[in-house]
């Protein structure tokens, strides 16, 4: 078999040729020059080749950068999720940022080696900036001497703290005490023990309140009761009852007014229908023993960081079965229901009808209140246990202030005509362009013709404002909603009596319409709320008002804002 080495050349010329876009030969071509030619157009091919598979190798490179970036930006929103909950901290802000580094080395990017991490300083206290730099190899780049792209990406997480709720002051739910007939005199502040109470008190038209852990909710505190109705459970029971935030501008101390269970009989003549003192009953059932714990934690100035708090003062009001016998708040009808037999006289106790000091505070920190009736060491202990406890809280030190923190209890004997509570503080921060959401629960334990108003703070202060409402299928008749384009009032009692100036609804009749009920509140506020065309003239303090015949109320409040209260920006 012979072999044409020529035709074997021009063939593999042609081949060339093709690959290079270029003609193939003629058939009289010169197979050497050729050659030479096509030597040439290997070696250009080979060079762009090499350019070719570089810009490729740069391209592959880039998106595995751009992927791992993508990872970047994970391990940094979740560092500063991760530590926000500890800002701002007694600690300068370290366990925020030891928490954050222990969180994006979780993600894949430990702190060491070609991985830094950086906490740009942030305007607001609540805020934790994380910015996070590793470097990512190359594998085609290398060829030009790239070894690693440097990728950063940044996150910043900010968290709302619960809403402030009911005082501004550096005392919460304080009210006057009502002797069984008679005038009701304003909250003594020199009746005291255990410190020198250096407080400028008046009344709040309130007195904080908690049910014991055996009641039924339908008699209004909507967490701490475990029945609704008993046997049946309460769905929204928490063993935690209620907290209360303390804030420490100065040293001081931690006070409680009448933390004692010691009922009052009801009152008489004028506004009667409540209880008189305080206020204290058993709700419906025989007479017991009963416990409430007041517990101070340190929060070391990271509210959201429940497990860094210490227990600084602890006050457990455990007490026998007993009532106040005293000319002024005694008598009779201690209760709701069945009345005790044989009680002991706690009119005399050093804990009823006067400030208590529970602990001290220091400058610079913040404390939270726990106000419990389950026994944190026995959670059922106290199922048969069903009451109310009234109580104030008061902390002495310029400039320090305590306040309910997402919801709390209210307990108030209203006569006829209106009163104004402190609701909820709302800052520019926290509220601008968003929706509030106010939860009331089994309002309108009152007289015929009740109305409830809400009353933001702006210029002028403490006007009605016009807000949405619905209840849920408790309330009679079910799902009660606002009208169309909402209303500045909401009717809680049916009965006699005209709304408000400007209301929006009109009065009907029916009694009590949210027994056992929730109704929900929504306002939404402007971006410009709270800037300088819109100032705050109270600090952002909201009230809420009452116009009624009379009234015994038990209400539980919830103020949120909302969304999720942990968030990037």
């Amino acid at each position: 078999m012979r072999f044409y080495s020529g035709a074997i050349l021009r063939a593999i010329i042609n081949r060339v040729h093709k690959l290079a876009g270029a003609d193939p030969l003629d058939d009289k071509a010169s197979l050497r020059t050729e050659l030479k030619q096509a030597g040439q157009i290997v070696v250009i091919f080979a060079l762009m080749l090499t350019v070719l598979i570089g810009l490729v190798g740069i391209a592959i490179d880039s998106t595995y950068s751009w992927r791992e970036s993508l990872r970047v930006q994970r391990a940094a929103d979740a560092g500063s999720l991760a530590g926000v909950v500890y800002m701002p901290g007694n600690d300068g802000g370290a366990l925020a940022k030891s928490t954050a580094k222990a969180e994006t080395a979780k993600n894949g990017y430990p702190i060491a080696g070609t991985t830094t991490i950086d906490f740009p300083p942030a305007a607001d206290p609540r805020e934790l900036d994380v910015s996070l730099t590793t470097q990512v190899p190359t594998f085609f780049a290398r060829i030009f001497g790239i070894n690693n792209f440097t990728v950063t990406r940044s996150s910043k997480a900010i968290y709302v703290t619960p809403v402030p709720m009911g005082s501004p002051l550096g005392y919460y739910g304080v009210y006057q005490l009502c002797p069984v007939s008679g005038t009701c005199i304003t909250q003594p502040k020199t009746l005291e023990t255990g410190g020198n109470l250096t407080v400028s008190i008046s009344s709040q038209g309130f007195f904080g309140a908690i049910e014991g852990e055996g009641s039924n909710r339908s008699t209004g505190d909507a967490y701490a009761t475990y029945y609704n109705p008993n046997p049946t459970t309460n769905s929204q029971y928490t063993k935690d009852g209620y907290r209360y935030e303390v804030t420490a501008a100065t040293s001081g101390k931690v006070y409680l007014f009448d933390p004692v269970f010691c009922p009052t009989s009801t009152k008489t003549g004028t506004g009667s229908g409540g209880h008189s003192g305080a206020g204290d009953h058993w709700l419906g059932t025989t007479a017991t023993a009963v416990s409430t714990y007041y517990i101070l934690w340190d929060t070391h100035n990271t509210p959201l960081a429940t497990k860094t708090w210490t227990n600084v003062a602890e006050l457990d009001q455990n007490d026998p079965v007993q009532v106040d016998k005293g000319g002024t708040y005694g008598g009779s009808d201690y209760s709701d229901g069945t009345e005790p037999s044989s009680p002991a006289d706690c009119a005399n106790d050093p804990h009823h009808n006067k400030w208590v000091a529970l602990g001290s505070v220091t400058a610079g920190s913040t404390y939270s209140l726990q106000v419990t009736t389950t026994n944190p060491n026995n959670l059922t202990a106290n199922l048969n246990q069903s009451f109310e406890n009234m109580f104030s809280i008061a902390v002495s030190g310029a400039g320090n202030t305590v306040h309910g923190t997402g919801s709390m209890v209210t307990y108030a004997n209203v006569d006829s005509g209106s009163s104004e509570f402190y609701l909820a503080q709302i800052d520019r921060t926290s509220g601008a362009g968003k929706t509030i959401e106010i939860d009331l629960f089994d309002p309108g334990d009152v007289g015929a013709g009740a109305w409830l108003q809400i009353e933001p703070d702006g210029s002028p202060a403490w006007q009605p404002t016009k807000f949405s409402y619905t209840s849920d299928g408790n309330s009679s008749p079910p799902n009660r909603s606002s009208p169309a384009g909402g209303t500045t009032c909401l009717q809680t009692y049916g009965g006699s009596g005209t709304p408000p100036s400007g209301c929006g609804e009109t009065a009907t009749s029916g009694g009590q319409f949210y027994q056992n009920s929730w109704v929900q509140i929504f306002i939404t506020l402007p971006t410009t709320y709270g800037d300088a065309t819109h100032p705050l003239t109270q600090s952002g303090w909201w009230k809420i008002k009452y116009i009624v015949a009379q009234a015994n109320d038990t209400t539980t409040w919830q103020v949120s804002i909302r969304g999720n209260p942990v968030h990037l920006i």
